[in-house]
């Protein structure tokens, strides 16, 4: 969550929000979350733990139909 944080810092196109599973269940349901973290990207692609850099890049692109 870390890293999307600092890309939220970095640029006003990008969004970063925790959301504590436990606390909002019907949301934790809706992205299948099953371990933490879990970054989900425009409600299409999820990944689970903690990534590098380049990994969530290429999770974002893919979210955005860009090829890696």
């Amino acid at each position: 969550m870390r890293l999307a944080h600092q890309m939220a810092m970095a640029s006003d196109k990008v969004e970063a929000v925790a959301v504590d599973a436990t606390s909002f269940m019907e949301l934790a349901m809706k992205h299948q979350v099953y371990a933490v973290p879990k970054t989900v990207i425009n409600d299409r692609v999820g990944i689970e733990g903690a990534v590098p850099e380049r990994v969530l890049v290429q999770k974002i692109r893919e979210a955005l139909g860009q090829p890696s």
